[in-house]
């Protein structure tokens, strides 16, 4: 391939990829700022989200219409992306850059070399990861008819304990003492919250638990399946998402059309008053209007606030995005006591705290981990290559 010369600190430019987020390129500032504008945007949106599932799926559908629901979701995701792929411009294949010397100037420069373009992903795949998305999200909403939504950000929390015990019993991997430890008090606070929730919450049901497993491995499929499509295909991420979502809401259409939500779903949405007053002719406290507008919103935030978590991933580390991740969650447990109605026992209080100590370890220790794993193998892949200039993750702990 041809090659150019270019002296060090132009290859280092033109290395570093763009940053976009939501359509708008942030590559000119410090990155400690983009750390802070991407992490504070992720954190809104998501405690929107979270404080708008709650009020939507509780309150005003009544825990009914989580097939409807989903596709609500997915049609934000799907529109929002589309309108972000087309904001973002296609950025070109990050070209690998190399020390050599310019003939006939005896100087150092580095050389230029692109690699080839991957070819597409087919389409076999984006169906099954779309399937599989259609799954996940359905499972967590008609979850929620049987659990209340901290017992749901909790049980959605715990992946890793079942990755470990599958990976121990199926795969015979060896694990360190620590990481049992981390694991078995992450275990210890789900069963202290679950129980103080068995004994004060009145809506609380094993369906629920089981639906939320099922939910967590098809999210864990799709995870790691989705790193790896991106990473071969080289993917843009607002591309694969709209995508991927693209494709789960035509699914999850289809269920909820065959299930009869669709209908249903759409009528009430259409009537002043959230379920329980429509089912029994109580006065409206809602009007069409109102739903209409929160359903935009929880699609809008949810999508917005995945996309922030995605680009600090992409342009910082899964530690700095583990980190932001647990403040969320924690944040969102005590917004869900604080604005709506639900006992909060010194029982609930433990078993949160245990719960959100052992996920902050085990995503200090993964995300170390994968930051030693993605530099010794970009140092194998690479070889001379220049290294980016990366924001150090030490001065956000």
């Amino acid at each position: 391939s041809a090659q150019t010369p270019l002296r060090p600190e132009e290859a280092a430019s033109s290395a570093a990829p763009r940053l976009y987020v939501m359509g708008i390129d942030l590559s000119h500032l410090d990155p400690i700022l983009q750390f802070s504008a991407m992490a504070a945007g992720g954190v809104a949106f998501t405690l929107v989200y979270g404080y708008l599932q709650e009020l939507i799926v509780v309150q005003i559908f009544d825990r009914e219409l989580a097939l409807f629901l989903a596709t609500v979701q997915f049609m934000g995701y799907a529109v929002w992306s589309a309108a972000l792929r087309r904001l973002t411009p296609r950025t070109p294949r990050t070209p690998t850059a190399k020390f050599g010397a310019v003939s006939g100037a005896g100087a150092s420069a580095l050389s230029i070399s692109h690699r080839p373009t991957p070819a597409p992903v087919p389409f076999r795949k984006y169906m099954w990861l779309s399937i599989l998305r259609a799954f996940d999200l359905g499972f967590t909403n008609l979850g929620m008819k049987y659990l209340n939504y901290p017992a749901k950000t909790l049980i959605k929390s715990c992946r890793v304990v079942f990755t470990m015990a599958a990976g121990a019993v199926v795969q015979g991997k060896k694990y360190r003492p620590a990481e049992y430890a981390t694991v078995s008090l992450m275990v210890m606070g789900l069963v202290v919250f679950m129980r103080a929730d068995m004994k004060t919450s009145a809506v609380f049901a094993p369906v629920g638990i089981i639906l939320l497993v099922a939910s967590l491995m098809c999210d864990a499929v799709l995870s790691t399946n989705s790193e790896t499509l991106m990473k071969t295909h080289d993917i843009n991420q607002d591309e694969f998402i709209f995508r991927l979502y693209s494709i789960s809401l035509v699914a999850m259409g289809a269920a909820a059309a065959l299930d009869g939500e669709m209908t249903a779903g759409l009528s009430f949405v259409l009537r002043p008053g959230t379920m329980h007053e429509v089912v029994h002719g109580s006065v409206p406290t809602w009007t069409a209007g109102g739903k209409m507008a929160a359903l935009f919103v929880f699609a809008s935030t949810g999508f917005l606030g995945s996309s922030c978590a995605g680009a600090i991933t992409k342009r910082f580390s899964a530690l700095a995005m583990s980190i932001v991740s647990t403040t969320r969650k924690a944040a969102s447990l005590f917004l869900s006591f604080l604005f709506f109605p639900k006992e909060c026992t010194t029982q609930h209080m433990v078993g949160m705290a245990m719960f959100v100590v052992a996920l902050f370890v085990k995503s200090m220790r993964a995300g170390r981990k994968g930051m030693r794993s993605r530099g010794e193998e970009a140092d194998k892949k690479q070889g001379g290559a220049l290294p980016m200039t990366r924001f150090d993750e030490r001065r956000i702990i």
